[in-house]
């Protein structure tokens, strides 16, 4: 895909894990009540040999697990946590744990709280309705979090010390994001403007291009009222805030639409608690992220790209700015790191995760603008972390190859992290394949990275068959984590026998600006502009190594993957057998119908002048060469790569007399979202690679 699907589209360990959690719905393996209490004593009586492998699976290399092979259902059934929140006081984590829940066919979102010291985990809410985006008062006895009211998403209060949660505004529209004020008398709060309700049995109004614009505004509730205001924000359409520590002001990032190509063009204003008018701090475009107060109230640091492309391509770089205006400063301009979150430690700098190659971790940058420092070290990826407000203890998100994701804490950020949850136990009893780390040269002497997933029973010296797997962006990178997902798979191909090689190849992120341009700085990653060169070299690395079977190779990929596959199968027949997942395949008709399309516009790019260099970059041009057998699969309510490019390549390679199939998954968007539809999709690429790789 091209390049303005970017933005569309981590010391040691001590554990102690002691585990309370109550009966959930029927959910999991065999659905009945009570079982996610049950997988986690299985955890308690087998805690010494799940611990052991826990501390062995963060060598370098990963480790094979003795047991059954990974299935479909086990990869939809992990439990996986997000966004950990540490208490103000740094004694507690609450977090959010999706899971399956099998009856209903649809995946699940509720609260669990962990104390630090001793590592108990409890639930705090209950399915059916999702929760998420938990965030602690002030005083750190209550939880505000987001949950579904009459399908909206609505702000409820949870007083952690008992009794239910009491919803704290009813709105017609759904709350995006919210913020306690430092007081915790008011929470504000992002949603777009209220629209009248639809009167019964009317049809929905016709829909005018460029006039069905939802402008997302910033909002303050009174607590203990209920009554709202509006802020003005500056923008007319408010992304993302924060409260200054004395809860007089606010931070904002706002643009001029939430259209993708304002997305570029977002601007950093300061906006009184009290009302009245923004004022306007930053005046340089590009994308910001992230705006978080010093802990004096002085400044503001933000995250944004710093190469000077207009589609905000290339490391997010630490920039700090006087809240009363002034040139903004980039903070370790030299890293390449690409910087995500910000937290700042004290007055002494701030803390951030920063995916490394095939490695994410925790980073503090100083304000002089010296190197940042890794804080934390070893194999996996740190992500999705939060402080005390003290900036001093740290809840992160953690996963490595042989592990899938936990809580992780340190009750000082100087100090070791250590696992406080333990969510899959299950993982202990399944056969995993090696993960391996690899280099090699290009075909222009570019050093390249990437992963190698081994077969479970792999034996050195003997070739396997090799899929070659193409991540999505590209501005993305495979890392070191579990890597178990409906998109990748890796380990229950490794349990089929299969090695799985990820490259890194140009245009991914993690290695720094030029990098992640494509070398070339070229407005489009189109696979002639090195990303095909270095995955092919890369195969050739592992058929000279002795690993891949260069008669027995497989491609896939999804999104930018698709259209790289789409587009390889036209220029080289070594794949005996291809999955392409929602890329785009004709490009002119691509750039009318897509949701983001108007990001060439910003490059000045459209096929009306130049019809050549898009029908060049276009695989279905090349569809008369393609031999290689071709799995579609596409979702039917995407956006971001309409479904008339899977249906476009698959009628040409029909035409061709290529073995085609198309799949069409009913209401999805750009990803799979329901449980079922990502099990059926993994289930007929692997049974299609089966069929033709021999």
């Amino acid at each position: 895909m091209l390049k303005v699907l970017r933005t569309a589209v981590k010391r040691g360990i001590g554990i102690g894990i002691k585990v309370d959690v109550s009966p959930g719905p029927e959910r999991g393996s065999g659905g009945a009540p009570g079982q996610a209490a049950a997988a986690l004593q299985h955890l308690l009586t087998k805690s010494k040999r799940y611990l052991s492998l826990g501390l062995a699976g963060l060598s370098a290399a990963g480790v094979a697990h003795a047991g059954r092979p990974v299935t479909y259902e086990d990869i939809v059934a992990l439990r996986r946590p997000s966004d950990p929140q540490m208490s103000p006081d740094g004694a507690r984590v609450a977090f959010v744990v999706s899971e399956w829940d099998r009856r209903d066919d649809h995946f699940t979102t509720d609260l669990y709280l962990a104390e630090v010291s001793t590592g108990h985990v409890s639930r705090l809410t209950q399915a059916p309705a999702d929760k998420r985006h938990p965030r602690w008062s002030p005083d750190g006895r209550s939880l505000a979090f987001l949950t579904d009211r009459d399908g909206h998403a609505q702000i409820h209060v949870l007083d952690t010390l008992g009794g239910p949660p009491h919803v704290v505004v009813a709105l017609s529209r759904s709350v995006e994001s919210f913020e306690w004020s430092p007081d915790g008398k008011e929470i504000a709060f992002l949603a777009v403007e209220p629209q009248p309700p639809a009167q019964p049995g009317s049809r929905k109004l016709p829909v005018v291009a460029s006039e069905d614009i939802e402008y997302q505004r910033l909002w303050i509730v009174d607590i203990a009222t209920g009554s709202i205001r509006q802020l003005r924000a500056g923008a007319k359409h408010v992304v993302q805030f924060a409260f200054s520590p004395k809860g007089d002001l606010l931070a904002s990032l706002g643009q001029a639409s939430p259209r993708w190509p304002d997305q570029v063009q977002r601007e950093l204003y300061i906006v009184s608690r009290a009302g009245g008018e923004p004022r306007r701090v930053t005046t340089d475009g590009g994308e910001k992220k992230d705006p978080t107060w010093s802990p004096d109230g002085t400044e503001v640091a933000y995250l944004a790209a710093a190469e000077g492309n207009p589609l905000s391509v290339g490391p997010p770089k630490v920039h700090v700015v006087s809240a009363a205006g002034g040139t903004p400063r980039i903070l370790a301009a030299a890293f390449e790191g690409y910087a995500q979150g910000l937290a700042w430690k004290g007055g002494r700098g701030l803390l951030f995760t920063a995916g490394v190659g095939v490695g994410q971790h925790l980073y503090r940058v100083a304000l002089g603008g010296a190197a940042p420092q890794a804080l934390t070290t070893g194999d996996g990826v740190y992500s999705a972390f939060t402080t005390d407000r003290d900036g001093r203890a740290v809840a992160a998100t953690h996963e490595s190859p042989s592990h899938p994701p936990e809580v992780w804490v340190a009750t000082d950020v100087d100090q070791p992290f250590r696992v406080l949850t333990a969510l899959n136990p299950q993982v202990a009893e399944w056969s995993l394949g090696k993960v391996e780390t690899t280099r090699w040269k290009s075909s222009d002497g570019l050093e390249i990275e990437g992963l190698v997933v081994y077969p479970v029973d792999y034996v050195a010296g003997r070739r396997y068959p090799t899929i070659l797997y193409v991540h999505g962006g590209p501005e993305s990178a495979n890392l070191r984590g579990f890597i178990a997902n409906w998109d990748s798979l890796p380990q229950v191909y490794a349990g089929a026998g299969f090695v799985v090689f990820m490259p890194n190849f140009r245009g991914s992120s993690n290695y720094g600006g030029r990098f992640s341009l494509g070398g070339a700085g070229a407005s489009s990653i189109a696979p002639e502009e090195g990303s095909f060169a270095d995955s092919m070299t890369g195969l050739d690395h592992l058929i000279e190594g002795g690993i891949a079977d260069a008669a027995h190779l497989a491609i896939k990929g999804w999104s930018y993957g698709g259209y790289f596959t789409s587009w390889a199968i036209g220029h080289t027949d070594r794949f005996k057998v291809a999955v392409e997942g929602a890329g785009d395949t004709n490009l002119v008709s691509y750039y009318g119908t897509a949701a983001i399309n108007p990001g060439f516009d910003l490059l000045n790019e459209h096929p009306y002048d130049d019809p050549a260099l898009w029908h060049k970059r276009s695989p279905l041009t090349y569809a008369s060469k393609v031999r290689t057998p071709c799995l579609i699969l596409q979702g039917e309510k995407d956006e971001i790569v309409p479904k008339g490019q899977s249906q476009e390549f698959h009628k040409a390679l029909q035409h061709f007399g290529v073995p085609t199939e198309l799949v069409i998954y009913p209401d999805q968007p750009h990803g799979l979202q329901v449980p079922s539809y990502q099990i059926d999709k993994m289930r007929r690429e692997l049974e299609w690679i089966r069929k033709y790789i021999n």
